[in-house]
């Protein structure tokens, strides 16, 4: 999941690009900047709101034409994490970066679930009892720590 989240953090993609991410979609040199090339998404709809009756579609990116690509630059920081993520992991069958512990797409309730886990581990209770930021594709300044957001944005 550590990878995961860097790819949201780094590149700035919303988690269901993310999820859609393909070994094929990323230049991963051994030094310097790398490339992430986005046309796919994976969003979790909910079977019955898909075209193909499972939980994520395949889908383009959001709020652009189907056949739409978006060029991301990564720093090499990423671009390390990616390669020792596929090390160690691998990809899944069809070639998508990340996967669930069966081998499936991912799934918000995966991710979730890893989010709050880790705020449990890295924040003081205080913090872990704020509603914000519970949700970490609501984040507006990764990593949302304390002081990392003006004043009037957290938490009284």
């Amino acid at each position: 999941m550590m990878a995961f989240y860097a790819t949201l953090y780094f590149a700035g993609v919303r988690p269901a690009e993310a999820v859609g991410l393909r070994r094929d979609d990323c230049h991963l040199p051994e030094e310097g900047w790398g490339l992430l090339t986005l046309t796919k998404t994976r969003p979790s709809s909910g079977k019955q709101w898909t075209d193909t009756g499972t939980v994520h579609d395949l889908r383009g990116l959001k709020q652009r034409d189907t056949s739409a690509v978006r060029e991301v630059p990564i720093p090499p920081e990423l671009v390390t994490i990616l390669r020792a993520h596929l090390e160690e992991f691998g990809t899944a069958p069809d070639g998508r970066m990340f996967r669930n512990e069966r081998g499936g797409v991912l799934g918000a309730s995966t991710y979730s679930r890893a989010w709050e886990e880790a705020r449990r581990l890295a924040f003081t209770p205080q913090q872990v009892a704020s509603p914000w930021p519970d949700d970490p594709t609501t984040c507006d300044t990764p990593p949302c720590l304390p002081g990392s957001t003006p004043e009037w944005t957290r938490p009284k």
